[in-house]
C-alpha cells in the first residue's frame, strides 16, 4: 500500500523570500508591459546626429534617412524641427512599413517655432507606405527637371509631394503646403481611404518630361477609392501643352471610385475636376461626390467639371453628383461643364449650382439631370442645351465675382432657390461653416447668405 506523500516543509523565512521574489517578477513584468504599449516620440533636426537616440530635441537625428529606417509603432511620433530643410524622401518605414491603427495613428509632424519644417529636392518627398498614418504642419517642393523649350519653357519632370503607394490605407495629409511639382499628392490605385484637409498646394505646374504624355500639373491626383478631398486651399495648376495647349487640374481622379471632394476654394486652375478611366488599370472614374467648392479663374482657359460619356476613351465616369458649387470663370476662352460622347442621367447629376462664365457655359451631347442651377454668360447669352424648369438663365448676382467673393447678394435669383444639401463629413455646412439652410430654403451654390 502506498503511502501519500506530505507537502514538504518551507520555513516561514523562506516563503517570504519567494513571495518577494514573485512580487518584483510580475512588476518588473507589468513595467515590460506599459512601456511596450508607451508612445514614443522621435525628433529629427537639421542640427542634428545620426547616431544620437532621436528621443529628444537635445538627441535629434540628422537625416530623413535615418527616420525612413526607425520602427515606428502604433501612436508613435516623427516630429521635423521648424525652420529647418531636410532632403527627401521621407519613407515611412525603409523595411517594415509604418503600421498605426484607428484609435493609435502614428503621426509625423513639426515641433519648434518658424516655418514648417521643409521636405525637398526628391523625385518623391514623402514615399508612403503602411496605414493610419496622419502628416501634418510640413512644406514640400522640389525643382523640375527640365524644361520644354517648345512650350514657354514649362517646366517637366515626375515630382511628387506625397506618393502613396498601393495597400497603404487610411493615410491623412492635413495642415500642409506643397509648391512646385507635377502632382501635390498622388494617390495610386490600390491605395484607398486617405484624407486631404486644410492644405495650401500653390503652383503645381510641372508637367510630364515624356512628350508622348505631356500631361500633368495637378495638385491632388486619385487613382485610389474612398478617399476625402476638403477645406484646400488649391492655386495655379496650369502648364503648357504641346498636346492639349494647356493642361493642370487641382483635382483629378482617373479610375478612382467613391471619392468625395467638397468645401474647396481653387484659383487659376486650368481646370478644377477631371475624371476619367485610368488606361494602366483599366477602372474607371465611378460615383464621385463635388460639394460646396469656390471655383474661380482668370485665365485664358479654364474648366470647372470635366465627365464623359460611355463613348469616350476614357470613360464612362458614372454617378458624378455635383451639388451646390459657386463658379466664376473670367478667361476669354473659359468652358465650365463638358459632358460629350455619351452623356446621360447615370453620368452626370447637376443640382443647386451656380456657373458663371465669360465664354462658355458648357456643352453636354445627351440627356442629363440638371435642376436648381444658375446659368450665366455674359457674352453668350444662349444656353447650349435646354435646363430645367426650375434653374435660371440669369446672373447670379455675386457680391464681387471679379474680386474673387463668391457670396450672394440680396437679390441673387440663387438665395432660398436649392434643394437638399449632399451628406457629406461634418454635416451639412456652406464653405463658411455656416449651417444650411438659414433661410426657407439652401441658397444656390456654396455660400448661404
Amino acid at each position: 500500500m502506498t503511502s501519500a506523500r506530505r507537502p514538504s516543509f518551507v520555513p516561514a523565512s523562506l516563503r517570504m523570500v519567494l513571495v518577494g521574489a514573485m512580487l518584483v517578477v510580475l512588476a518588473v513584468g507589468s513595467t515590460f508591459a506599459v512601456s511596450a504599449t508607451t508612445p514614443r516620440t522621435y525628433y529629427v533636426s537639421c542640427r542634428g546626429n545620426d547616431a544620437a537616440s532621436g528621443r529628444g530635441t537635445t538627441s535629434a537625428w540628422r537625416t530623413l534617412a535615418k527616420a525612413s529606417a526607425a520602427s515606428l509603432k502604433p501612436g508613435d511620433s516623427l516630429r521635423l524641427e521648424r525652420g529647418c530643410s531636410f532632403t527627401g524622401p521621407l519613407r515611412t518605414g525603409t523595411s517594415t512599413p509604418w503600421a498605426g491603427t484607428a484609435s493609435a495613428p502614428i503621426t509625423i509632424d513639426a515641433w519648434g517655432s518658424g516655418p514648417r519644417p521643409k521636405v525637398r529636392d526628391a523625385g518623391e518627398n514623402f514615399v508612403v507606405t503602411g496605414r493610419y498614418l496622419v502628416f501634418s504642419d510640413l512644406w514640400t517642393s522640389s525643382p523640375p527637371t527640365s524644361y520644354d523649350t517648345r512650350c514657354d519653357d514649362a517646366p517637366r519632370g515626375n515630382t511628387y509631394g506625397w506618393r502613396l503607394r498601393p495597400g497603404s490605407h487610411h493615410v491623412t495629409i492635413q495642415r500642409s503646403r506643397a509648391v512646385g511639382l507635377h502632382f501635390a499628392v498622388w494617390i495610386e490605385a490600390g491605395s484607398h481611404h486617405h484624407r486631404v484637409l486644410h492644405n495650401d498646394f500653390v503652383g503645381i505646374n510641372v508637367k510630364d518630361p515624356n512628350p508622348a504624355s505631356d500631361a500633368g500639373a495637378v495638385a491632388v491626383a486619385i487613382h485610389g477609392d474612398d478617399n476625402e478631398v476638403a477645406w484646400n486651399h488649391i492655386e495655379g495648376s496650369d502648364s503648357c501643352s504641346l498636346l492639349y495647349g494647356r493642361d493642370g487640374a487641382a483635382i483629378d481622379i482617373y479610375g478612382g471610385q467613391r471619392n468625395v471632394i467638397h468645401h474647396n476654394v481653387a484659383v487659376d486652375n486650368n481646370a478644377f475636376l477631371e475624371l476619367g478611366r485610368n488606361q494602366h488599370t483599366g477602372r474607371i472614374a465611378r460615383d464621385t461626390t463635388v460639394a460646396y467648392n469656390d471655383v474661380r479663374s482668370r485665365l485664358t482657359i479654364a474648366n470647372f467639371l470635366v465627365v464623359r460619356g460611355d463613348q469616350d476613351r476614357y470613360g464612362p465616369t458614372p454617378g458624378t453628383d455635383v451639388r451646390h458649387n459657386s463658379v466664376y470663370l473670367s478667361g476669354a476662352e473659359s468652358y465650365a461643364l463638358q459632358c460629350a460622347k455619351g452623356c446621360t442621367p447615370a453620368i452626370l447629376v447637376f443640382r443647386d449650382n451656380i456657373v458663371w462664365a465669360r465664354d462658355r457655359v458648357g456643352f453636354v451631347d445627351g440627356t442629363w439631370t440638371e435642376a436648381r442651377n444658375v446659368w450665366w454668360s455674359p457674352t453668350r447669352p444662349n444656353l447650349w442645351f435646354t435646363i430645367a424648369s426650375s434653374s435660371f438663365h440669369a446672373d447670379p448676382r455675386y457680391v464681387d465675382g471679379s474680386g474673387g467673393d463668391l457670396h450672394l447678394r440680396s437679390t441673387s435669383p440663387a438665395v432660398d432657390a436649392g434643394g437638399t444639401p449632399p451628406t457629406l463629413p461634418g454635416g451639412a455646412r456652406d464653405l463658411d461653416l455656416r449651417a444650411v439652410p438659414r433661410g426657407a430654403a439652401p441658397d444656390i451654390g456654396a455660400y448661404e447668405r
